[in-house]
């Protein structure tokens, strides 16, 4: 299906202004991450969540751009198509939160609660890639002015819980961050 050359547009402006606004709150909360967390508790909190981004590529199994392929090509089935990438997300997801637990032993310093490690995990092994096949489902259906809202709003999230933490308690530990 040949797509107009406006929408195809549209579509790019709307995921470059979305990116942008993206990559400008992400700089703000991880400006205020850092400053509310200190050296020691801000360099366990990257050491876990660089841990657990080794395994985020593979959450979903490709299933968003399974979905995308097909959706995007047959609309009536769109539930089906989403139906799979739910699952496959939710099992893989799953199955990664369990194998970073099991690796973080090992991989990370015993002074890194497994809390911490547990909450960064379910946060961007299940919870993100679920926002991920979301997103890629408002692309298989055309609107991506949605993709970039709902990217725009996941990076605002994070920096409301940020700055409501900064303010909550002066200097927070790595774990209520993660909780958050």
């Amino acid at each position: 299906m040949k797509r107009p050359t406006s929408l195809v547009r549209r579509n790019a402006l709307w995921l470059l202004a979305g990116q942008g606004l993206r990559f400008g709150v992400q700089a703000v909360y991880f400006t205020v991450i850092a400053r509310s967390l200190g050296v020691e508790h801000y360099g366990a909190f990257v050491g876990v969540a660089a841990l657990v981004s080794l395994a985020v590529p593979f959450a979903t199994l490709g299933s968003g751009f399974l979905l995308i392929k097909w959706a995007s090509r047959d609309r009536e089935n769109f539930p089906q198509y989403w139906g799979h990438a739910v699952a496959t997300t939710l099992l893989a997801g799953s199955f990664l939160v369990v194998m970073v637990l099991a690796v973080s032993e090992f991989a990370l310093p015993k002074t890194i609660p497994l809390r911490l490690v547990g909450s960064v995990a379910l946060s961007d092994l299940l919870a993100l890639s679920m926002i991920t096949i979301a997103t890629q489902a408002f692309q298989a259906c055309d609107v991506l002015h949605w993709t970039a809202i709902v990217n725009v709003l996941f990076s605002s999230t994070r920096l409301v819980g940020a700055i409501a933490l900064a303010v909550w308690h002066h200097h927070p530990s790595a774990v209520e961050w993660g909780y958050v």
